[in-house]
């Protein structure tokens, strides 16, 4: 992503930063669907791939995985 928006209206209502923030794409960026983001990370194209974990366990689990059993309404 690019920058941020100083005027929300010039902006695309779905181009946000993780702060709900209107952004701009930089030259060249895209968007892929997540399944075309795993084929590219195995298709051997890519000297590097990093897989994001909001939160990590100690014992290096990913900690913001949750089951749909374990919710409360």
């Amino acid at each position: 992503m690019g920058s941020e928006l100083e005027d929300a209206a010039l902006g695309d209502d779905d181009l946000l930063s993780a702060g709900k923030r209107p952004v701009t794409l930089i030259p060249g960026g895209c968007f892929v669907h997540h399944v075309d983001s795993f084929a590219l990370a195995r298709g051997g194209r890519l000297d590097a791939t990093l897989l994001g974990a909001c939160r990590v366990a100690e014992n290096g689990n990913l900690a913001n995985w949750t089951r749909t059993a374990n919710r409360r309404s």
